[in-house]
């Protein structure tokens, strides 16, 4: 174990090598057309861990379901030649247990490093009553019909035995929404195929499983309902109705399915299927920002994540972050504090003209902490490897190229004990 405090030289030896539109069916359920248009490769390391940050074995990764992995006992992996689209990365995670994760990064180059993060579902057993069976969570509820309104999803038959609804409310709220929702950059599509950016009052993973954990969906004229409670902080402006939006797991954005009406303080709507939604509105990305990130020496900050105006994006090799942003709104850009624990100053955005590319001024955070490092395979220098740094809060993922690593540490790791683990895989 290393005591993380100032700056620490790490030599390892490893031994270990790892390799390898939107439409209706006939019977109304929603059917996703793929893309399969690749514009670019990046190779991928990562790690995988549930919400309390523990690292999960037997994830399988996936890219576009053609390029496939599976985490090793410590959580990571590495999937190589990950095809991008529209300069996106998209990573699917599944895991008996958990929500299937989609998580979408903007290229940055190669490797790409990516933390994904499993959430657990709430388990309610459907009971087989003329009245709806409530799942209640923190600030939504969800009512769905009794036992037999539901099909198998393989074989379209009616489920029998013990039926259970999985779900999750990711609130708005939490300083880790962005990244524990799939579809995390919120690219909206309209029905003329416009994208633009999605503003979020809530989402919801709703899904169903029989006792054998076979997939399952509403049958045909069945009906579940959400009621979503929005935040404080929106709900004194909030609009008498919302789009509901679901996630087209094939391309991870976000299309319109209904209608959410505000009801004493609620959004109300009708879900048509199982699968990830949010309740929102949709604004045009037709203006960017750019800025830059340095600490309290004005040297640049790699790899910080900062929040424009609720999209999180990160600091390139260069301490430079850019996003595009809605016009005509007032936005603020911020380090993202919950992230690394640093805070730094906030920047107003006052509402742009379409179009228009904006640099914004310095975001300043205080001298962080580095860790700097060597790896080496058995000796050998030059290697290329994930490198994990583990405490007991959280944990941080960087890159060796070349044998050589170096990389800021969250404030929560300082004064902690460690364990550092690296990961290699032959290229």
């Amino acid at each position: 174990m290393k005591k993380l405090n100032g700056m620490l030289v790490l030599f390892l030896c490893i031994s270990m090598f790892f390799t390898q539109c939107l439409k209706e069916d006939d019977v109304g359920n929603t059917v996703w057309t793929p893309q399969t248009v690749s514009l670019g490769l990046t190779n991928v390391y990562g790690i995988a861990v549930n919400q309390n940050g523990e690292a999960l074995s037997g994830v399988n990764i996936s890219n576009f379901a053609t390029n496939n992995t599976t985490t090793n006992s410590q959580g990571m992996f590495y999937l190589p030649e990950a095809g991008l689209v529209q300069n996106r990365l998209q990573i699917s995670a599944q895991k008996e247990g958990f929500f299937t994760k989609v998580q979408v990064l903007p290229s940055q180059g190669t490797p790409t490093l990516i933390k994904l993060e499993l959430t657990e579902p709430i388990n309610v057993a459907i009971e087989d009553l003329p009245i709806p069976t409530v799942v209640s969570m923190p600030n939504a509820v969800i009512e769905l019909p009794p036992t037999n309104a539901y099909l198998n999803e393989t074989t379209g038959m009616y489920a029998d035995g013990n039926i259970r609804a999985l779900c999750h409310h990711y609130q708005v709220t939490s300083p880790h929404f962005i990244t524990d929702i799939s579809g995390n950059d919120l690219i909206s599509v309209a029905a003329n195929g416009t994208e633009k950016r999605l503003f979020s009052y809530g989402a919801i993973a709703f899904y169903l499983a029989d006792e054998t954990n076979q997939s399952l969906q509403l049958a045909e004229g069945s009906i579940a309902s959400i009621r979503l409670t929005p935040p404080s902080n929106l709900l004194a402006d909030a609009p008498a109705t919302l789009s509901l939006w679901q996630l087209n797991p094939l391309d991870a954005k976000w299309a319109i399915v209904g209608t959410a009406f505000l009801i004493d303080g609620r959004y109300v709507a009708h879900l048509p299927q199982v699968g990830d939604y949010q309740i929102g509105l949709d604004l045009p990305n037709n203006a960017r920002v750019t800025g830059m990130v340095k600490d309290c020496n004005d040297n640049p900050v790699k790899n910080i994540a900062v929040n424009v105006g609720g999209l999180l994006v990160h600091t390139n090799e260069q301490g430079i972050y850019s996003s595009s942003i809605p016009s005509d709104t007032d936005l603020t850009a911020t380090v993202a504090a919950s992230y690394f624990g640093y805070n730094s100053n906030e920047i107003n955005i006052s509402p742009t003209a379409a179009s228009q590319n904006i640099s914004l001024e310095d975001l300043q955070i205080p001298c962080p902490t580095n860790i700097t490092g060597t790896v080496a395979i058995c000796l050998e220098a030059d290697s290329n490897a994930l490198v994990v740094i583990d405490w007991n809060e959280d944990l941080h993922i960087t890159y060796a190229e070349a044998g050589n690593f170096s990389t800021i540490l969250p404030a929560s790791s300082i004064n902690n004990e460690a364990s550092i683990h690296a990961f290699h895989a032959s290229l």
